[in-house]
């Protein structure tokens, strides 16, 4: 569903490009309105109607009244929204927006600049609600999963608690991202290709070492720029497992970056109306290049970001466009590891110190925390404690394939998608 959402949404806005371009206005606000206007009109076919939601222009207001520099669209729930006097704009509070996006014709050094700015002040904005104004009743668990997608263990109640650690640092910009609006910056025109805009990018973070509005958590979501992009991969949904305490932050695409952009404002909407959205009708994996790492480090009781840029140059670019793309597969298992599923899912965990585990895995000839340890390489499980793991998710799919391999996902749409993709008629599956 989502490529082929992203298809329609790029072939309108492929038309729509091509009616902008033929007018012979040059008066440059009236330029900026029609491809905000273009903007608006893009995202509207992408949000379920049923969801009561609006997409405006004007300012975020943040839980101290202040608002932020104006914004070129929102989408928006509620009805807490005040239309500025004698405009067309909103004052739209913090907590009720969505998503905030940035428009720009031309996307190069001072507007790439400027948007940054922008959409690092509205990430600042929203971590000074929560401190103010914590949610209630909030359902942190996406991020509890993103965080044991990237470290391969859920955070404990005390690094939670303690806003000094490294964890600490990790699981608050997960959960931040969760309920924060997804901010994206969209321009139309500007660097020509990848490597220009990854460039652009970098050159903007050392400029600004040291400064909130371009930390980690304060970086936008996605950037457009022609048909490139760079996302971020904060765990809603893209996260990958931390490379010895490295985590990638950052990623290009030179694909579709609709796609990325509905992934993630889908992904937002999911999370905040706990309703589940049409999987991807594709087994197609996004290619994406590793931008730039991050690692948090402290000194004294300072706590801060280490960064690590990728080396990848335009021919790395070029050349990593030609390889074939990758096919999402489910994570294959032996037998071993499939009786250790299932008995997980049964008790809802599993200790590696648990007599009947222990005595289990004796008679079959395995080690239990080597095993453990092999599901949680696969992101299938998570440790709790040093002994203790659980599913990642409430249920994990398998199935055996003619060919007698055994295999796992934690999505079971993508795994049925899948099998009959290559296995019309599979043995059987169990949940």
């Amino acid at each position: 569903m989502i490529t082929s959402v992203a298809g329609l949404l790029s072939a309108f806005q492929a038309k729509q490009l091509e009616l902008l371009k033929a007018q012979s206005v040059v008066h440059a606000p009236t330029i900026g309105e029609m491809y905000e206007g273009l903007t608006r009109k893009t995202l509207e076919r992408a949000i379920p109607a049923s969801l009561g939601l609006r997409i405006v222009d004007g300012f975020v207001m943040g839980h101290d009244a202040k608002l932020s520099p104006q914004v070129d669209a929102m989408l928006v729930m509620g009805n807490a929204g005040k239309l500025i006097p004698h405009t067309s704009r909103y004052a739209w509070p913090i907590r009720d927006v969505l998503a905030v996006f940035e428009v720009k014709k031309n996307l190069f050094g001072k507007d790439l600049a400027d948007s940054l700015s922008k959409m690092g002040s509205i990430a600042i904005m929203h971590r000074a609600y929560l401190r103010s104004n914590e949610p209630k009743d909030v359902n942190f668990r996406p991020s509890s999963r993103a965080f044991a997608r990237l470290a391969g263990r859920f955070p404990t109640q005390s690094e939670l608690d303690d806003l000094h650690s490294i964890p600490g640092e990790w699981t608050r910009m997960i959960a931040a991202e969760q309920l924060a609006p997804v901010r994206i910056v969209w321009g139309y025109e500007g660097y020509a290709d990848e490597a220009a805009l990854r460039n652009a990018l970098i050159e903007q973070i050392k400029k600004n070492m040291g400064v909130e509005g371009l930390a980690p958590p304060a970086l936008p979501n996605l950037i457009i720029c022609r048909r490139n992009s760079i996302l971020k991969m904060s765990g809603h949904p893209y996260i990958v497992p931390l490379e010895e305490d490295w985590w990638a932050l950052i990623a290009s695409d030179r694909d579709n970056p609709i796609r990325l952009l509905i992934e993630l404002v889908w992904t937002r909407l999911s999370n905040q109306f706990d309703a589940a959205f049409p999987m991807d009708d594709t087994l197609e994996i996004e290619r994406l290049a590793p931008l730039l790492w991050g690692r948090v480090e402290t000194l004294g009781l300072l706590l801060g970001w280490r960064y690590r840029a990728s080396a990848l140059n335009r021919k790395d670019l070029s050349e990593l466009e030609k390889t074939p793309g990758k096919q999402w597969e489910p994570a294959e298992i032996d037998q071993n590891e499939a009786v250790v599923i299932q008995m997980a899912c049964a008790k809802g965990g599993l200790n590696v110190d648990d007599p009947a585990f222990v005595r289990h895995s004796r008679r079959e000839g395995f080690d239990t925390r080597a095993i453990i340890d092999s599901l949680v390489s696969k992101r299938l499980f998570a440790w709790t404690t040093e002994t203790t793991a659980r599913p990642i998710t409430n249920t994990i799919q398998m199935t055996i394939t003619p060919d007698g391999r055994h295999w796992a996902a934690e999505n079971g749409a993508l795994l049925a998608l899948w099998i009959k993709r290559h296995w019309p008629t599979p043995t059987g599956s169990v949940e």
